[in-house]
């Protein structure tokens, strides 16, 4: 396997309580923490997701993924949440989980993923495709 992954999900994102659905774009960088045992299955990184709507929503994420087996991904990412407004900037805490099942072509990974946020200023929720580069 590889150690680092660079990878994006383009998606399509539902935001409640708004019921507002427009394009997002998830981009992150993995690091595996190890090459045997548990370690291979635990990977640590940074992400950004822009979701784009009148109002940009948009977060900084620090990402835990586990891989319970070959193929699924579980990835729970804490960050800040960014919403830029007319008349005021929102910042607060967001908790974003992602489910991959992923479909290795050597060093690329390709497959559905599914995710969803929460803050307390919205939930959103996503379905995509997340394509992964091994390096």
């Amino acid at each position: 396997g590889h150690v680092y992954e660079l990878g994006f999900s383009p998606s399509i994102t539902l935001i409640k309580p708004e019921d507002e659905t427009a394009p997002s774009l998830h981009l992150h960088a993995h690091r595996r923490l190890g090459s045997e045992n548990f370690k291979q299955r635990l990977s640590v990184g940074l992400g950004v997701e822009t979701i784009f709507t009148e109002h940009l929503h948009y977060s900084l994420l620090a990402s835990f993924s586990y891989n319970p087996f070959a193929a699924f991904i579980i990835d729970v990412s804490p960050g800040i949440l960014f919403v830029e407004e007319e008349d005021e900037s929102i910042r607060e805490y967001l908790t974003h989980i992602e489910l991959t099942y992923e479909f290795d072509l050597g060093q690329i990974g390709i497959g559905p993923v599914v995710g969803m946020a929460l803050s307390s200023e919205d939930t959103h929720y996503m379905v995509g495709v997340h394509i992964g580069k091994g390096l």
